[in-house]
């Protein structure tokens, strides 16, 4: 895979995967579950699209 490609997939990776607090505009405190199962879920697949791409 150029170069070129995994740099554009990682930007289109992370511009997907990052958030603001003001865009989490769900009605449930900071702190609640929800917020906190969201968060794992883009800290995991965060993580393992990094893991992915050191194998290449």
């Amino acid at each position: 895979m150029p170069l070129l490609t995994k740099g554009f997939i990682l930007f289109k990776i992370q511009s997907l995967s990052t958030y603001g607090h003001s865009q989490l505009k769900t009605g449930h405190p900071v702190r609640s579950a929800i917020h906190k199962q969201l968060n794992g879920r883009l800290v995991l697949r965060w993580v393992t699209t990094w893991e992915s791409l050191l194998l290449y």
